[in-house]
């Protein structure tokens, strides 16, 4: 089962041009109906967490800051709200155990809105779960900008190996993803 995990592409992310080009090219993945399923992450802030005790960062708070755009929400399959960065949370797995025949996945696709704290901590969780974590990278982008998401693919490298990480500007077919995939497994140096 090919899963596409979107992490937090929601309104309250898309405060400048490089996220709205992203939305538009995370909405045309999506349409394109690659994914056997696609899973939406939706963060949820809320007072007295620990994002808003520890770093005073008091964003996505109201309904509108949470919500998923239509172009992406009409595509997918389920939303899972979380209050922290991973999405790899008990109500997700529960879900991807219920679509899979009681089994994770051997591998699951991730793009969303912030390479450098969601999608990375998600990506660090799946892989420590023994649930193979592929970034498309191209369908990430950093709130701190190119720095950041230069940070984040280096760190990426180290926490689950540069084949786990893929580039492609853009996926054009369903053998296209699953032979990017093949490869990057062979390439696998274990």
């Amino acid at each position: 089962m090919n899963v596409l995990i979107l992490v937090d592409v929601q309104n309250g992310f898309i405060h400048n041009a490089e996220n709205q080009v992203m939305v538009q090219k995370l909405g045309k993945l999506v349409q394109e109906g690659f994914f056997d399923r696609t899973i939406a992450t939706k963060y949820v802030n809320t007072a007295g967490c620990n994002i808003i005790r520890l770093m005073g960062w008091t964003k996505l708070l109201s309904e509108e800051e949470q919500t998923i755009p239509d172009l992406i929400r009409e595509h997918v399959d389920y939303i899972d709200e979380k209050t922290g960065y991973s999405a790899y949370t008990e109500s997700l797995c529960q879900y991807l155990l219920r679509e899979n025949a009681g089994k994770y996945p051997e591998q699951v696709f991730l793009a969303g809105l912030d390479l450098g704290c969601c999608v990375l901590e998600t990506a660090t969780d799946f892989f420590e779960a023994g649930v193979r974590p592929f970034v498309l990278t191209s369908y990430c982008s950093c709130a701190g900008g190119p720095e950041y998401f230069d940070a984040a693919i280096l760190c990426l490298k180290h926490l689950i190996g540069n084949h786990h990480l893929i580039t492609d500007q853009c996926i054009t077919s369903k053998s296209r993803l699953e032979f990017i995939a093949e490869n990057a497994k062979q390439s696998c140096p274990c």
